[in-house]
């Protein structure tokens, strides 16, 4: 990635002036779509979550991105969450590891509901589990990572993740983070649809690997007991070889 000038200028920051860290922020908002000065500190081991504050601020002063947050938040105890303006994404464009396909669909972010939003941010939060929890053996690709043209192989929609393992480790995952209200009905369509996928054996020809164990991110101990029968009950009634793993977060 190409450097930035540092600033701590109060004018209008431009492509060229923004911080490196200013740009850090972009980035998580471009990978995970939605962030909370909370999620960010911890993702960066940051000690103080004000100074995350205080960058944040900036670029929403500066139009580079948008923030939900109301009175109710307050009395929900809900942090503000964080995603991109046209400015931000105009940014971005300007780097090597952007999607044009992604940054389109960014501009739709301002007006998702909180249901997609909450999913989004408990996708950003288990990155973070899986980070801390196994250091430096994964590497970890969201969804929007995974709608470039040389994953195109990967169905559109299955998976919130890819876990890629380090050089050493002979094991992938894909990660699919369901919370505490999924209806049964969706939870068994998704299982059913990593069945499909494997069977196709798209993944394994266009990567030459074998097909990545699933890994089911719960919310609770009873989301997991449900998903651990569900995908058994599945592959029950299967010759496939996918292998489902359940965790709670």
């Amino acid at each position: 990635m190409k450097p930035y000038k540092l600033s701590t200028s109060t004018t209008r920051p431009s492509s060229r002036s923004l911080t490196a860290k200013q740009l850090q922020l972009l980035t998580i908002l471009y990978k995970f779509r939605y962030a909370t000065a909370e999620l960010i500190a911890k993702s960066q081991n940051a000690k103080h979550k004000r100074v995350i504050l205080a960058r944040l601020k900036i670029l929403v002063d500066h139009g580079y991105i948008g923030m939900n947050y109301d009175r109710t938040y307050k009395l929900r105890g809900k942090p503000a969450s964080y995603y991109l303006l046209p400015d931000g994404i105009q940014i971005l464009r300007q780097q090597p590891f952007s999607s044009e396909k992604v940054l389109k669909r960014l501009y739709y972010d301002k007006h998702q509901n909180e249901v997609h939003i909450t999913h989004r941010l408990n996708v950003f939060k288990a990155y973070i589990y899986l980070k801390q929890k196994y250091p430096n053996q994964f590497q970890f690709y969201a969804k929007t990572e995974l709608s470039t043209r040389k994953r195109i192989h990967i169905p559109k929609d299955l998976t919130d993740g890819y876990l890629k393992a380090n050089q050493g480790r002979n094991t992938d995952y894909f990660v699919s983070y369901y919370e505490a209200t999924a209806k049964t009905w969706r939870i068994k369509n998704s299982i059913n649809r990593y069945i499909a996928y494997a069977d196709s054996e798209q993944w394994q020809a266009a990567t030459r690997q074998d097909f990545p164990t699933v890994l089911l991110l719960c919310e609770n101990k009873a989301l997991k007991r449900r998903l651990t029968r569900l995908a058994a009950q599945a592959t029950e009634n299967t010759s496939s070889d996918v292998i489902f793993r359940c965790i709670t977060i």
